[in-house]
């Protein structure tokens, strides 16, 4: 068994209010995890972040529970629309979701040029998110390549990293095969040159226990990273059919 990884939708908007609809690719079931990466300009008065509130998910079949996780971002602030925010949210199925399914983002606040990328994690185990594993951090301000190290990923792991980038182009992933490869680049972009925003995933299964760096490249601009862990249980993700006897008639 193992921590799959499976991109399953993107979108991107110029400004806008309210909300962005994607459409998913894949099925998801009861349990199974989907991660929200939202990229978006920072917008709002002196710099700051133009959404309040946090993103909420809403598919138009099956459901989505609680966030199991929620990290967000803001680099380069002092001026309107000079820097980047990220929001990136794990969401617990709890309602089988078909494909071709619409899941609308929703939040206050008007933003600008925006990227947003839907990652599927699943296993045929129940799939948890470790408290507190990940981490945003090492933001890079203008710079081609942005370096981020991970909590410690346990062999077996998957570990999800995200890059938010304050650029109209796609990045290059990391291609260390420390412990394991990374998968190919997952996401999109929106706009030109500083005035668009890009999304993107990479994941890998572990193969020894250690520390992950994961360091993208792309055009100078600035960028927001960060990284979830997930880990198998030994609970199925499905319980079994208990059969009982036929009673006698």
């Amino acid at each position: 068994m193992a921590v799959t990884f499976t991109g399953i939708g993107v979108a991107n908007a110029a400004s806008g209010t309210g909300q962005v609809v994607t459409t998913t690719g894949s099925s998801l079931l009861v349990n199974d995890i989907l991660v929200v990466l939202m990229s978006y300009d920072n917008s709002g008065g002196g710099g700051a972040d133009p959404m309040t509130g946090t993103i909420s998910a809403s598919p138009a079949s099956g459901s989505l529970g609680a966030s199991v996780s929620a990290q967000t971002g803001l680099n380069d602030p002092g001026t309107a629309s000079s820097g980047v925010c990220a929001r990136c949210v794990a969401f617990r199925v709890t309602g089988q979701i078909v494909p071709t399914t619409n899941v609308t983002l929703s939040w206050t606040g008007t933003v600008v040029a925006r990227a947003v990328a839907l990652m599927k994690v699943s296993s045929a185990l129940y799939t948890a998110y470790r408290t507190n594993s990940g981490a945003t951090g090492q933001n890079g301000v203008a710079v081609t390549t942005v370096a981020h190290t991970t909590p410690s990923v346990t062999n077996g792991e998957g570990v999800l990293c995200w890059a938010a980038h304050e650029n109209g182009a796609a990045i290059t992933g990391d291609a260390d095969t420390t412990n394991g490869s990374w998968s190919s680049v997952y996401g999109t972009f929106n706009g030109t040159g500083a005035t668009g925003m890009a999304a993107y995933f990479q994941s890998k299964v572990v193969t020894g226990t250690a520390t992950q760096s994961f360091d993208p490249t792309g055009t100078s601009s600035d960028w927001i990273v960060g990284s979830l862990i997930f880990t198998e249980t030994a609970v199925p993700k499905i319980p079994p059919v208990t059969m009982y006897p036929r009673m006698p008639v």
